[in-house]
Parts: structure tokens; sequence; C-alpha cells
């Protein structure tokens, strides 16, 4: 992957969930940012092997909600994730991105009324002061 990681690197590791007889996955916290990046920036090299290992933010409920409903938009060509913002490159403007981190960004991609409740924000009532 060609990212140089040493064991004083690794803040803490565990694996989430209850024991199955499937694997579970592990989260890692690394001691740097400038790691951590580096190694999002390459886990792209890791598609490219026959290696099965995602690498992903650790986002909230509600940004992953949110990337998980950007993704699925048709206009949508590709979606990231850079320090817990959402990248979303459209299909028909595949070289310039577009950075959404709130439920009222969701319109840039086309989702004009979002699901509150798949985002976790049903139980807030909003009032109109006008």
């Amino acid at each position: 992957m060609g990212v140089n990681l040493q064991a004083d690197d690794i803040s803490v590791v565990h694996r989430l969930g209850k024991p199955r007889d499937r694997e579970r996955p592990v989260i890692v916290r690394l001691c740097r940012r400038k790691k951590r990046n580096a190694i999002l920036r390459k886990k792209g090299e890791l598609k490219k092997k026959d290696i099965r290992v995602f690498v992903n933010e650790d986002l909230t409920p509600l940004r992953s909600a949110m990337r998980r409903m950007v993704k699925e938009q048709v206009s949508v060509k590709n979606v990231t994730t850079r320090n817990g913002k959402i990248l979303a490159w459209l299909t028909d403007e595949p070289n310039r991105a577009i950075e959404i981190n709130t439920p009222d960004e969701l319109s840039k991609v086309g989702i004009v009324t979002p699901d509150w409740k798949r985002l976790h924000m049903d139980h807030i009532v909003w009032e109109n002061n006008v």
C-alpha cells in the first residue's frame, strides 16, 4: 500500500459487534492524522489487489446516512469522505467535487426533501417562526 505504519502509530484497535461465526470489522485509531490521511489516500490501491480490506472513516450516524443517500443518487458518479465531509462527483461534472456538510446541502445532488427518519432526525420538532 505504500504507507509505513509502525506499532507506535496505532492508538487503539478493537473489533466491532458481538462475536459470531463470521469475521467482525476492526476499527483502528491512529495517533497521527497525517498517517490516517495517507492511508485514506491510498485505499484505492487495495481495490486493485485481491484483498478483502475496506478502509473508511468512522462517521457519525448522520454523516453515514447522508453518505448512503448521496451514493444512491443516479446523478452521482462517485462519493467519498474526507475529514468527515462528504464529497460527491456528479456524472455531468466529473472534474468538480461537491462538498456536503449538512442535510440542507443534500439538495446539491438532487435530494430536495431529505428522509428525516433515515437521517435519524425524525424526533426533532421543527418550528416555523415566520
